[in-house]
């Protein structure tokens, strides 16, 4: 059997100084390991629409047409990719979401 695991890891979260905007930074990595890999660690392709469903639910949510007040999506980029029979896939994100300070 093999599996894929989703690895996320939080760089930043909360205000970096009283009444600025709260940020939340992490990167979204996957990999599979397995009978079908013959117990490797491969790297697993992430789309962009998984990418941010992932970051909605482990980061922090946010909305894709936000009001002032609420959580945006301030950039989704692209750490590490491969070239596979000439289609670029990507395999670890970097994702940041900001929420405006609210008083």
């Amino acid at each position: 059997m093999s599996k894929v695991i989703i690895e996320i890891d939080c760089l930043e979260a909360g205000q970096p100084r009283p009444y600025a905007d709260s940020r939340y930074r992490a990167t979204i990595e996957a990999y599979k390991h397995g009978v079908y890999t013959n117990d490797k660690v491969i790297d697993c392709s992430i789309s962009e629409e998984t990418a941010k469903f992932l970051a909605s639910i482990f980061v922090r949510s946010f909305h894709d047409d936000p009001e002032w007040h609420q959580a945006r999506l301030e950039s989704l980029k692209v750490l590490k990719s491969k070239t596979i029979m000439k289609k670029e896939l990507p395999f670890k994100w970097e994702v940041l979401i900001v929420q405006p300070f609210l008083d």
